[in-house]
């Protein structure tokens, strides 16, 4: 009983909320050259509003920020370790995205057993998760690929400042035009990034990965070597004992309804054979093998049924 009432005091809130493709972003005007990106970010749950529809695209990313960012794009999920770094609040809402990082390996700390969560993240810091999230994506690009832009790094007047850490990442998302510098010559890795930088550098790499496409339904972190596949979750679910439906399509794309119509909509992925939603829910076929049934991560069923209304 506990797990339903959470559940439907879930969907009750997201009946209310706006939705995030309806946001609108009060402190960034269209015609501003990082708008596309923000707003892309933003109507996907990956960056946010405040309640104003404030973006804040001069304030500075933290560490925190932008790990959690990251997460959210992946679709929330889990972590396989039990263990964080000293500096992160076992309650701060970004405890899970450090814990999935470290996982990953698409983050180390910044030694002592610190991760530096409210420090400003600088440019080759966000270059290095990217590249190592390409990594754990198995997408990372090598030396053997290009683009247009490729441009040895050890040519920028600033060279010397990138951490010897930080090099690889850099000279190998610039071979793919998600690294620029400047024209006259500076890379500035040390620079901190602001929101809109970070929407820009983040979006970009992204779309690198094919995490952005319509159609995410079909991307396997494993490899894709399951049996189940997301369309064996096509169609419409309905909660046992509730009036809340979830209809699963196949262009990569969910939505949740509840009486009052639609409550919550967003991207999924598959995750070997679990469904995952980008707010964080995930499914998996019937483990009894009953067909027309799935189950979700709060040990719910759901059965195959119709919405009652006109979606």
């Amino acid at each position: 009983m506990k797990k339903r009432t959470a559940l439907l005091a879930l969907l009750l809130t997201l009946a209310m909320a706006v939705p995030a493709s309806a946001a609108w972003i009060a402190d960034l005007p269209e015609d501003n050259w990082a708008y596309p990106y923000v707003d892309a970010l933003v109507d996907q749950g990956i960056m946010t509003v405040d309640s104003e529809g404030n973006f804040g695209p001069d304030v500075f990313t933290t560490r925190a920020e932008f790990i959690y960012s990251l997460w959210l794009a992946f679709g929330s999920p889990d972590a396989e370790i039990d263990r964080t770094f000293n500096d992160v609040h076992p309650y701060s809402i970004y405890i899970e995205a450090v814990e999935w990082a470290m996982d990953c390996g698409i983050t180390t700390g910044i030694g002592n057993n610190n991760f530096g969560p409210d420090l400003y993240l600088s440019r080759e810091q966000a270059f290095t998760f990217l590249y190592r999230a390409m990594d754990y994506m198995g997408c990372a690009p090598g030396y053997g690929t290009g683009s247009e832009s490729y441009r040895q790094i050890a040519e920028f007047h600033d060279y010397g400042e990138i951490g010897s850490w930080a090099r690889d990442s850099i000279q190998l998302l610039m071979n793919v035009g998600i690294v620029e510098g400047t024209d006259n010559g500076y890379l500035m890795p040390t620079r901190d990034l602001t929101n809109a930088a970070t929407a820009a550098v983040l979006y970009r790499s992204l779309a690198y990965m094919g995490i952005l496409e319509t159609g995410r339904g079909d991307y396997f972190p494993d490899g894709g070597n399951g049996a189940v596949t997301a369309e064996d979750f096509y169609g419409c679910w309905e909660y046992v004992n509730t009036d809340v439906w979830l209809c699963i399509y196949g262009d990569g794309t969910y939505e949740f309804y509840n009486t009052e119509g639609l409550a919550d909509a967003g991207t999924y992925y598959m995750d070997g054979e679990t469904l995952r939603l980008n707010s964080g829910i995930s499914f998996v076929l019937d483990p009894a093998g009953e067909a027309g049934w799935i189950l979700d991560n709060n040990d719910e069923y759901l059965f195959a049924s119709e919405l009652p209304f006109a979606g």
